[in-house]
């Protein structure tokens, strides 16, 4: 068969990693790298900002291919967030609560009025959003002769 050579096109992709469970698959890697003759872009080293224990190898394509181990995991970053926003949604409850129930020691509703403590979610929600919406008016000047409608001929505005 052939050789035909691709077009050399501007690279996107700068590297793809591949993750090993410990540092000793990273070595066996690097070792066969080395026997192999495959090209390094990187040797042995540790990231300074997630610690993972790498090299970086030179594909066929150009790309280059990380083999690490050891790195930070995101999952521990995101799970410290979820517990930040649950503790801050419960601290709200707490702060909506003082506040209705120190504005209903201060003072009497009236009948009929909607009460202010309510709950924040749940079967005592209000329900602001109202049951039927009508689209906005056209306040524009009419085109004479189109024949529309506006509010400023209805209203004589």
């Amino acid at each position: 068969m052939a050789h035909i050579p691709a077009p050399v096109l501007p690279q996107k992709l700068h590297h793809i990693n591949f993750e090993v469970k410990q540092v000793a698959d990273v070595g066996a890697a690097f070792e066969r790298a080395l026997a192999a003759g495959t090209p390094l872009a990187n040797m042995l080293g540790q990231h300074e900002n997630d610690g993972m224990v790498s090299f970086y190898s030179v594909g066929p394509d150009g790309w280059q291919v990380e083999v690490g181990a050891t790195g930070r995991q995101i999952t521990d970053h995101f799970r410290g967030t979820a517990d930040r926003v649950n503790r801050l949604t419960e601290d709200y409850r707490d702060l909506h609560s003082h506040l209705a129930q120190g504005a209903m020691s201060l003072c009497t509703p009236a009948a009929g009025d909607t009460p202010l403590l309510t709950s924040l979610s749940g079967s005592g929600a209000r329900n602001t959003i109202a049951a039927s919406v009508n689209p906005p008016l056209d306040y524009a000047r009419p085109v004479p002769g189109d024949g529309a409608d506006s509010i400023d001929r209805d209203h004589d505005v």
